[in-house]
């Protein structure tokens, strides 16, 4: 018997041209790029007639491929991404901060493949600080972990700790057995696996709520949604 195709899609490339997301605000007026996705989405259009099974791992992603022109009538099922519970797992908290020599500090974290990446957003949350949006009252970390550099060691009353990018995923659910709260200020995301992981860990996450971010937490029990006009 033979077996059906399955695709499993982790962004929005697919439906689109040449880029992984569409986002207004980061849409980039280059007549060669612009060319480059008109061209591509006519080649999808032209070769891709026979039906594949489709995988999501969010029903965001799923309603925009139902909303396109691609394959909008392609089988699809939603499954989300699995997370290996004996790694990410809570742990003790009080051992966890003291291995890391933390005390009262109210601890943030961030995690992106590239933290210089915009979509991610780490820029509006450091100008949060920046701007001193936050009581000055108190001492804040932000653990960040990811490829690329922030050159800033501390901001007002926020001191910055790079942990570069980690492979680790055992020294990764450390670092959320000791935050308080994992930030996810994406301006669009399919469904970030780390924001499962972090959930797995016991960490409640703070977000938007569009994409599939908003799939991410329940509200009051799980994390909050952040209000932000026009975040995508």
């Amino acid at each position: 018997i033979k077996k059906p195709l399955v695709w499993r899609f982790s962004d929005m490339w697919p439906i689109l041209g040449a880029k992984h997301y569409v986002n207004k605000k980061m849409d980039v007026n280059l007549s060669f790029f612009n060319y480059l996705e008109k061209k591509n989405i006519l080649k999808k259009q032209k070769h891709w007639k026979n039906k594949i099974d489709i995988i999501t791992p969010s029903k965001w992603l799923k309603n925009q491929i139902r909303a396109g022109s691609l394959m909008h009538d392609w089988p699809i099922s939603v499954i989300y991404t699995p997370i290996n519970t004996d790694v990410f797992r809570p742990l003790d908290r009080s051992k966890i901060r003291s291995e890391y020599n933390i005390n009262n500090n109210r601890v943030l974290i961030f995690g992106a493949d590239n933290l210089l990446d915009k979509r991610k957003g780490l820029n509006m949350l450091l100008d949060i600080f920046k701007k001193k949006l936050i009581d000055q009252k108190n001492e804040y970390t932000l653990f960040i972990f990811g490829k690329g550099e922030i050159k800033e060691k501390k901001i007002n009353n926020l001191n910055i700790i790079n942990f570069g990018y980690l492979k680790n995923k055992i020294e990764i659910n450390k670092l959320f057995n000791v935050a308080d709260v994992m930030i996810l200020p994406s301006l669009i995301d399919n469904l970030p696996q780390i924001g499962l992981e972090a959930q797995t860990s016991g960490l409640p996450i703070i977000t938007f709520r569009n994409s599939g971010l908003e799939e991410l937490i329940t509200e009051n029990e799980t994390g909050l949604f952040a209000k932000k006009e026009d975040s995508i």
